[in-house]
């Protein structure tokens, strides 16, 4: 038999083991480069390279950058669309793909479509010491978001607590990210928001109700926190898209 030829003398003899251990990790290392060249051959598009479950490292600022251009080149100015990118590139570093950059194209379909002003500020509507409303003007909705939050920071700092609502806006990312803000104040920041009806209630035969996200942010001891991010449904939404 020739395998049992062969096991014997590399049982008295270690170089010979080592070598054949050598020339199988070498054999194995090629045939690797050989599929990945294969593959890179292959891939066309970004759908290839998700197809191919090929791994593939992004530098943070440069996804950033590269949203940030994708939002300008639909009329965002430069600043407002940083903010969105950075907000999109967030989520995913968060492990939260549902709202991450997969959203970019979502929200450029829409400023195409002229369904979001990417020029809009947004402006108070109403005004406490303690309470504000925003007017969103029809803008994109992480910019309504900071202002909302800068806003209602500003108010706890000076009152205590701090109430802001917006309206007239659009989606704004992870709830979280709102919420965080505070959170780097030393406050405690909550972030709410509605959806369009994606939930079924219980019991019933068509959608009725939002995902509705809360998020909730706390400091704690010794620069710990609690961070909750969550959706009232299941699952979010995009948790179903990206799956």
């Amino acid at each position: 038999c020739l395998c049992r030829t062969l096991q014997y003398p590399f049982m008295g003899f270690p170089w010979q083991t080592a070598a054949a251990a050598a020339i199988g990790v070498g054999i194995g290392i090629f045939w690797e480069k050989l599929r990945r060249v294969k593959t890179d051959q292959t891939v066309r598009s970004s759908s290839d390279v998700v197809k191919s479950g090929v791994d593939v490292f992004v530098k943070k600022d440069q996804l950033e950058e590269a949203v940030a251009s994708c939002l300008k080149a639909v009329g965002t100015p430069p600043d407002k669309a940083a903010l969105v990118a950075k907000v999109l590139v967030a989520a995913d570093c968060r492990g939260i793909p549902s709202h991450g950059v997969n959203r970019a194209e979502m929200y450029c379909g829409e400023l195409k479509a002229g369904l979001i002003d990417p020029m809009a500020n947004p402006k108070i509507s109403a005004d406490s010491p303690s309470a504000a409303n925003v007017d969103g003007c029809n803008g994109l909705g992480a910019v309504v978001a900071e202002f909302g939050m800068k806003l209602c920071i500003q108010k706890a700092q000076s009152t205590g607590v701090g109430f802001v609502v917006c309206h007239n806006s659009n989606h704004f990312g992870i709830a979280g990210y709102w919420s965080e803000l505070a959170l780097k104040e030393n406050l405690i920041g909550f972030a709410f928001t509605n959806t369009s009806p994606f939930m079924v209630p219980t019991r019933a035969c068509q959608r009725a109700g939002g995902t509705n996200p809360i998020a909730c942010y706390c400091p704690g001891e010794n620069g710990d926190s609690f961070q909750l991010d969550m959706a009232t449904t299941t699952v979010p939404v995009g948790k179903i898209e990206v799956c």
